[in-house]
């Protein structure tokens, strides 16, 4: 993987090559995390902004996450009900690779949030989907958009075998994660499609792709400002707001979700004027979390405790019985 320096030098041909005018008065790396761009804060004579670099030399699936997200922010983020970082510049460059200049906006710690901030991550949400809700066609013009892959998925269901798997070998799990139980999750896995298809039970629509609440910034104004798009796609929506759920359990306090579910199901219902009833809302929550946590979720567990091991499971089990799979999961 190709890493990216913290030099000032950098910074500076990125800034010149955009055309950008400020001076560079200080810097900050801030990381180079799995969206695979370097990320620095950056004190200019202007003011303080933000500059995601992915070098030219980075592995094909990075520089396509870098490119989908410059592009989101170019033609979509401006047709959407969202605030989104503010762009200052961009550019691809065959020496510097991709470079996108971003207004600054506050982090906001989990201390910082309170109700008011939930409520408004559901409706917002809401008001994201319902643009595009059931007429997934009129973006078949972004090609770059993330879609639905069935290949994709049956790679990603045969590299979520081997990860549980390899999770049932770390001594610590064998309490929670023996045998039988890693059979049961297999056997999950193996009935993938029943799970597809309570997701297709809703219309397809425009998603953020990564919700989470690190990803979510505040503005001066105390209003939300949605960030990091290298994931935004077309799928179920239910999706964004049943990962910010599931993140938001590990090392959060207790979400309002029930009120959180009900104010997305309002709020789309009165975008869209399609009634949605609550138990269809639930059911696709449900399959979506399902889903993510058999697909996605092993490949961050190997350092999990015991104990949220044993919540991940005991929650995939309550799921599996929420959607009649529980043959599949039985308790033991």
């Amino acid at each position: 993987m190709s890493q990216i320096i913290a030099s000032k030098d950098l910074i500076i041909a990125c800034l010149e090559y955009m055309g950008e005018g400020s001076t560079l008065l200080d810097y900050e790396l801030l990381g180079g995390g799995i969206s695979g761009a370097g990320t620095y804060r950056l004190r200019l004579s202007t003011g303080h902004a933000v500059l995601k670099v992915t070098s030219a030399d980075s592995e094909d699936y990075r520089l396509e996450r870098s490119r989908r997200e410059m592009a989101f922010f170019l033609t979509l983020a401006p047709q959407l009900p969202l605030r989104v970082p503010e762009v200052l510049g961009g550019c691809e460059s065959p020496d510097l690779g991709i470079c996108l200049l971003l207004a600054a906006y506050t982090p906001m710690r989990a201390a910082d949030w309170n109700r008011a901030d939930y409520l408004a991550v559901a409706e917002e949400l809401a008001q994201l989907h319902a643009v595009y809700w059931g007429q997934s066609h009129r973006l078949d013009a972004y090609d770059w958009l993330r879609r639905p892959d069935v290949r994709a998925l049956s790679r990603d269901i045969d590299h979520a075998r081997e990860a549980w798997r390899a999770l049932h070998e770390i001594p610590r799990f064998g309490p929670v994660l023996s045998g039988p139980t890693l059979d049961r999750i297999i056997g999950l896995l193996e009935r993938e499609r029943a799970i597809e298809d309570a997701l297709a039970t809703l219309p397809l629509t425009l998603c953020h792709g990564d919700c989470h609440a690190d990803n979510l910034l505040r503005a001066s104004d105390g209003g939300l400002v949605w960030a990091d798009w290298q994931e935004v796609g077309i799928g179920p929506g239910s999706g964004d707001l049943s990962f910010f759920f599931q993140r938001a359990t590990f090392g959060r306090a207790p979400l309002p979700t029930e009120i959180m579910i009900e104010t997305y199901r309002r709020t789309l219902e009165n975008a869209t004027g399609e009634k949605l009833p609550s138990d269809a809302i639930q059911r696709v929550l449900a399959a979506d979390e399902l889903r993510t946590r058999l697909l996605a979720w092993p490949d961050y567990l190997a350092r999990a405790s015991e104990e949220q091991m044993a919540g991940m499971i005991g929650r995939i089990r309550e799921l599996a019985v929420r959607l009649g799979l529980s043959d599949a999961m039985p308790r033991g």
